[in-house]
């Protein structure tokens, strides 16, 4: 793992046991020399402790350790009889981890995973409250193969600054900080770089001990990867951008082109609006979450298909809008006018092949709807679709109504007007409560895709 802030921790105060634990039990030991090496092994570490009662930590970047909580002692390396949990690295490598790395640490302690809890978190929250809602950025990791162009970071920070964002740069040395704009945090200890990152609206970073640290807080994390896919590193939920070439996830293996020595093509191959839109996404996603049932796979495939059209003439539409948190999407990633086709006050009728009843979905209203969407390019149609379906070019249209009758008035009444090359995401597809749905859809011959396990995408 890459190193991240603050200076080295030279002095390390072993913390007293009863001899008769110490005696007892074997310490957990991290061999590797990074934070997030450190960091991640405290999942390990603190299944130990809930499976044993106790667990002894042997690891370097302690001051970063003792952020969490998970065990009772932390001791110097190199214990005797310890269990080293980050025994077969190698081959983790070479299987390109085919196995998870904490699920690695895990079952080497052999215990099931836990996740540490940040300690003192009402405290730190206060300590850099001036920094909320910040766009914390740490961009370098001391292994070169990880790190991201320094174009493509500054880029980063100006699309981030004109999008409004505050940034602030975490690093431990100025240096390579020199033509950054934002403000640098540079050698902080670690409780001042956990206060700011539990403050931050997102972090972004490349696979290093930062990203470890910010995910295990909490914060939103964005992680840009290249020759490790997240996937395979992070315990905790982190939001991964990569490229699309053909070459990523290598693990430092060979076969592979000797510059990668020297910089990832994958990883630079991302853009930095790409991560825009990954903060973007992140954000979106939280506040609408509450008003929307769609998991966020599904989300994500909606802004997809909405930003693959982007560039076509025509509007968007979204048939059955509940509450409106899908239909926020919509109206984000896109710049036309949204029709939003509803009863704002549940179901119409009953389902005539399905199991929705006449009444479902009622706890909304068309007032709720426009005062969460406060948008002057939502046009609302309010009654039975497809009774009133304005005469414009649709580019992208989501169909999230449920019943045989609805989907019957998309084939009739809203494809026609689809332009050429336009989508129309089909929500529900095949669930087996609207099985109308599917049944509308393949009774006309329209040809689809499944892109996830309830979702269809029609291309016209």
């Amino acid at each position: 793992m890459g190193c991240g802030c603050g200076p080295k921790i030279r002095n390390i105060q072993r913390t007293m046991i009863p001899r008769a634990k110490r005696n007892n039990d074997k310490a957990i030991e991290m061999k590797a020399n990074g934070i997030g090496d450190a960091l991640l092994g405290l999942v390990a570490v603190k299944g130990y402790q809930k499976k044993h009662g106790h667990a002894s930590y042997a690891c370097k970047n302690q001051e970063w350790v003792k952020l969490f909580d998970g065990y009772d002692a932390l001791l110097p390396i190199n214990q005797a009889n310890a269990i080293n949990i980050n025994e077969g690295y190698q081959a983790e490598c070479k299987g390109k981890a085919q196995k998870p790395r904490w699920k690695r640490y895990c079952e080497l302690a052999g215990v099931e995973p836990a996740t540490p809890e940040l300690k003192n978190r009402e405290k730190l929250f206060e300590q850099s409250k001036p920094y909320r809602g910040c766009i914390a950025l740490a961009p370098f990791s001391i292994y070169n193969s990880r790190n991201y162009s320094l174009e493509g970071w500054i880029t980063l920070e100006k699309v981030l600054h004109a999008r409004g964002f505050r940034v602030v740069l975490l690093h431990n040395n100025i240096v390579p900080l020199a033509r950054f704009k934002a403000e640098k945090l540079v050698g902080k200890p670690a409780d001042v770089v956990a206060s700011v990152l539990l403050n931050a609206a997102c972090f972004v970073g490349v696979d290093s001990g930062m990203a470890h640290l910010a995910s295990l807080i909490g914060t939103p994390t964005c992680v840009l990867c290249g020759p490790t896919n997240a996937k395979d590193i992070f315990y905790t939920p982190i939001i991964e951008v990569k490229s699309q070439l053909h070459c990523q996830g290598c693990f430092w293996q060979q076969p592979y082109n000797a510059a990668c020595d020297k910089a990832c093509s994958a990883l630079w191959n991302i853009t930095p609006h790409q991560i825009v839109e990954a903060i973007e996404m992140n954000m979106t996603l939280r506040h609408i979450s509450p008003r929307t049932i769609m998991a966020e796979r599904e989300l994500r495939i909606l802004r997809d298909n909405v930003l693959a059209v982007k560039e076509l003439d025509g509007e968007c539409a979204e048939i059955g809008v509940y509450k409106g948190g899908s239909a926020k999407i919509v109206l984000h990633f896109s710049t036309c006018p949204v029709h939003l086709y509803d009863t704002f006050n549940g179901q119409p009728a009953d389902d005539s092949h399905g199991e929705h009843k006449q009444g479902d979905f009622n706890d909304t209203s068309l007032e709720a709807v426009k005062t969460y969407l406060a948008s002057d390019r939502a046009v609302y149609h309010q009654g039975t679709f497809p009774d009133d379906v304005a005469d414009v070019k649709y580019k992208f249209v989501h169909f999230d109504a449920d019943t045989y009758q609805a989907a019957k008035g998309l084939v009739e009444k809203i494809v026609p007007r689809m332009v050429k090359g336009g989508r129309i995401v089909v929500s529900d597809f095949g669930w087996k409560r609207t099985p109308g749905v599917k049944k509308a859809i393949e009774e006309s011959g329209l040809m689809y895709t499944m892109a996830s396990e309830y979702q269809a995408v029609i291309v016209c």
